[in-house]
């Protein structure tokens, strides 16, 4: 097909491939590790996964410490525990999100010690 018979097409083309690459992607975290998983480890989704990107965590245990400084959305399905592996180990920190992004966070249940304090901020 000759794009001189069609000047358009061309035009086309170039905006529909540029909408595909804006589209934001979804991602899979699994502790368990079952198929159609990007990552098992949290942490290494928060590090890698690009700013304005979803994760989806499925049911499991998840240890912290945890830090989140990138603009993600992330969607914990019922199940998802986030436990420390020792009383000193119970951080789970959303801090230094770049400006013009944002984190939203939701679905996870906090399994903490007697003695673990408690920061939101």
């Amino acid at each position: 097909m000759s794009h001189a018979k069609y000047p358009g097409l061309a035009l086309l083309t170039l905006a529909l491939t540029g909408a595909v690459h804006a589209q934001l992607r979804t991602w899979v975290v699994d502790v368990q590790g079952r198929p159609f998983t990007q990552f098992t480890n949290l942490q290494t989704a928060f590090d890698q996964v690009p700013a304005g990107d979803r994760l989806i965590v499925l049911d499991g245990v998840y240890p912290t410490p945890l830090r989140l400084s990138r603009g993600l959305v992330v969607d914990a399905r019922p199940g998802v525990i986030i436990r420390p592996t020792s009383p000193l180990g119970t951080e789970f920190r959303v801090e230094g999100i770049p400006a013009g992004e944002r984190a939203s966070l939701s679905g996870f249940e906090l399994q903490l010690y007697a003695t673990s304090p408690v920061r939101i901020g």
